[in-house]
């Protein structure tokens, strides 16, 4: 493996389990009814994921790895704790994640080094200040506007709460799924013209095993467009396999009439973790 091969690869995000108690119409889980399943969620082995996170100490990864993907993180925190601790008794890379918060408590919000709440019920600003004051977590003003409030935890770790998300927020119809929602789409299905590093830069690992190239795809739409599985191939090959170079190339082209077609009216930019300065901020000013 090339060093340009693990160092452009910025975040791996990995879901679990497949579990999430909320439909929004902005997400594809709108209309997977087994998602909802709280009685018997899909989990990923952990034997499978420790092998996955060996693997990428192995390649001497050190970018940030998320538990956000299409699940509920919180909402089966003993396990998700479990797997969160085996990757920080390995190494020191951050570990994050976005929740919607209602499982929220004093144990979990310290899982992860960082954690972001959305406010996707609009309770606002008021409601999750005294929600967090509550769990003992410190406002920082300095670094909290009308979009988003910044927090410490009693422990020191990072908490952001995006504040209004329905009238805040723009999204991506997440590869062609989402054709209308209560959440601005970023774009008037104008066809993507700029090239996209979003294959060299994030790999996205669903509860099933696959693997993908970009957080607005995932197994249960765009199997097609998995590079390959975990439970039956290394992550070494699966990132060296030609599926993802040929993705690379392809979307890192000028020319927009050779891009993925889940990819055809996708206006995304490096996201918070996958830009030059990653951290818990919207804003990459901020420290």
């Amino acid at each position: 493996m090339t060093l340009s091969q693990i160092n452009n690869l910025k975040l791996v995000e990995i879901e679990i389990y497949n579990y999430c108690n909320r439909r929004c119409d902005f997400c594809p889980n709108s209309s997977v009814p087994s998602r909802q399943n709280k009685k018997s969620p899909t989990i990923m082995d952990f034997e499978v994921f420790k092998k996955t996170i060996d693997d990428l100490l192995n390649l001497s990864y050190n970018g940030v790895i998320s538990f956000s993907r299409y699940n509920e993180p919180l909402a089966f925190d003993t396990l998700t704790k479990q797997y969160v601790e085996y990757i920080k008794s390995k190494s020191t890379i951050k570990v994050v994640a976005n929740t919607n918060g209602d499982f929220l408590n004093s144990n979990n919000i310290e899982i992860f080094d960082e954690l972001t709440i959305m406010d996707y019920s609009s309770k606002g600003a008021k409601w999750w200040q005294k929600r967090l004051e509550k769990l003992s977590c410190e406002i920082i003003l300095e670094n909290s506007n009308n979009e988003f409030l910044f927090f410490k935890t009693p422990q020191n770790k990072d908490v952001l709460v995006f504040l209004n998300f329905k009238t805040n927020a723009t999204v991506e119809d997440r590869g062609g799924i989402i054709k209308t929602s209560v959440v601005k789409f970023k774009n008037d299905r104008t066809k993507r013209i700029v090239p996209c590093l979003e294959p060299q830069k994030f790999l996205g690992i669903d509860y099933n095993g696959q693997v993908m190239i970009c957080c607005n795809m995932n197994s249960e739409f765009h199997l097609d467009h998995s590079i390959g599985n975990i439970k039956n191939d290394s992550i070494e090959n699966i990132i060296l396999s030609e599926k993802r170079k040929k993705y690379i190339e392809i979307m890192a082209s000028n020319d927009n009439t050779i891009f993925l077609s889940p990819c055809e009216f996708c206006q995304k930019e490096p996201g918070r973790y996958t830009r030059d300065n990653p951290g818990i901020f919207y804003n990459g000013e901020r420290k």
